[in-house]
């Protein structure tokens, strides 16, 4: 392994952060890092929602959720649908039915562990890292963090409340978490003052005590590790389009980007988001995720949030208090990978949907964005070696849960690259489980 040169290919939190891994764990390494934009995090990471926590996060793959997407096909004022353009796709059909498989048989209790024990174990890696590299890299750290107390989750009926409490206390008994539970609206406004007036419904709230800080900028995060690669001796090559991969045997040699350059390397891994079904189907593969467009948007107000808000009920969406205001976020579509537009009475929606349930008057939004997240077949991440391929891996399909894996992401990748045997059990997350 010493020595050994290794390409990862793609630029946004997760690639970025697989390549600062590499070669953070092993110095010796020759990392080389791909990206087709001129730039990193131009596509899901460049304006996620700006959410770095781990406690309340559950799996997509439920009938509930399939359901609203369904009901809300046709429809403009739906926090989950489908696209025109994806229900006349086959290939979203072959995803979506390996989805409601896993939505009827998998054990969903066992996924939402699953989350949660990935999800801290990144939180406390990054937390890790800061710490070691607050001197040497202390401009870089500073740059994405925002200023919050943690994540608030707040539910509007009695029954989503009652299991979010119950949720909660399964993680104080089982993980020795530290949520707290407020059963009235006064006791969540203790918690964020700018709920005392909130005009929306307000059934209850709940809080980890241990998550501090999570509100950040996913393009500020990025860009801040790519500089840390860069300054540990990670190459980073922009505007570089993979159009070929070139196999001998059961190994990739080499791989040919669109300007007729050829890139030589000893492994290779995938971590490109929604394009890594594209660059698999290449090496005989198509890598099961699939894109499910999101909004967001930063808005200037007066009002100055203590903590970020997860805003649940029928309307479910994020607000974090990023540097650049407050990063309002929302909207499940699923779409095809060419679908980038905007909808003007989405945009219009979610905008009336704040108002009305914050009561604010003084919202600007600003910096519109669409994302596309990739969604893997059974909503976790693919992370392990690539079907029959001895040299190369993949690191993808983390839908909305992107930058709150990225770091035992890369950790697990890096161990797995790298031959040792790794610290988090691999099973959940290797491709083995969608060709075996």
């Amino acid at each position: 392994m010493e020595g050994e040169r290794v390409v990862v290919i793609g630029g946004g939190i997760i690639g970025t952060t697989t390549a600062f891994m590499l070669k953070y764990q092993n110095p010796n390494l020759k990392v080389l890092l791909l990206d087709r934009s001129p730039d990193v995090a131009q596509d899901c990471s460049h304006q996620n929602g700006g959410v770095l926590t781990y406690s309340f996060h559950h799996p997509w793959t439920r009938l509930q959720f399939l359901w609203t997407g369904f009901k809300g096909m046709f429809s403009s004022e739906s926090c989950s649908s489908i696209s025109n353009k994806a229900f006349w796709n086959f290939n979203f059909w072959v995803w979506n039915t390996r989805f409601l498989f896993s939505s009827l048989f998998q054990n969903y209790n066992q996924k939402e562990h699953d989350i949660h024990l990935f999800g801290k174990r990144s939180y406390l890696l990054h937390e890790s890292i800061r710490k070691d590299l607050s001197k040497s890299h202390k401009e870089d750290l500073d740059s994405y963090l925002g200023k919050d107390d943690g994540l608030l989750d707040v539910m509007t009926t009695v029954k989503s409340f009652q299991s979010l409490k119950k949720w909660g206390l399964e993680l104080n008994h089982n993980h020795e978490e530290r949520v707290r539970v407020h059963s009235t609206r006064q006791t969540c406004a203790e918690g964020e003052p700018n709920l005392k007036d909130w005009r929306g419904e307000i059934v209850g709230c709940i809080k980890n005590e241990l998550e501090t800080q999570c509100a950040f900028d996913s393009y500020s995060m990025t860009k801040a590790f790519a500089n840390i690669s860069a300054k540990l001796g990670v190459e980073i090559l922009y505007n570089a389009e993979v159009t070929e991969f070139k196999k001998e045997g059961n190994k990739v040699t080499a791989l040919a980007l669109s300007d007729g350059k050829i890139i030589v390397a000893d492994k290779f891994v995938i971590c490109s988001g929604v394009h890594s079904r594209e660059l698999g189907e290449k090496l005989g593969w198509a890598i099961p995720v699939w894109p499910a467009k999101g909004y967001s948007f930063n808005i200037k107000t007066n009002r100055q949030l203590k903590t970020s808000i997860h805003y649940g009920g029928s309307n479910p969406f994020y607000l974090c208090p990023v540097k650049q205001g407050i990063r309002y976020s929302g909207i499940v579509e699923f779409t095809t990978i060419d679908d980038k537009e905007m909808d003007p009475k989405k945009v219009e929606y979610m905008q009336r949907t704040l108002r009305d349930m914050s009561g604010w008057t003084d919202l600007k939004f600003e910096n519109n964005w669409v994302c596309l997240r990739p969604v893997s077949s059974d909503d976790m991440p693919i992370i392990g070696k690539f079907p029959k391929l001895d040299n190369v891996f993949v690191n993808t399909g983390h839908g909305s849960r992107g930058c709150i894996f990225a770091f035992s992401s890369a950790e697990l990748l890096s161990q797995l690259v790298q031959g040792k045997v790794p610290i988090t059990d691999p099973r959940p997350y290797s491709p083995s489980r969608f060709y075996l």
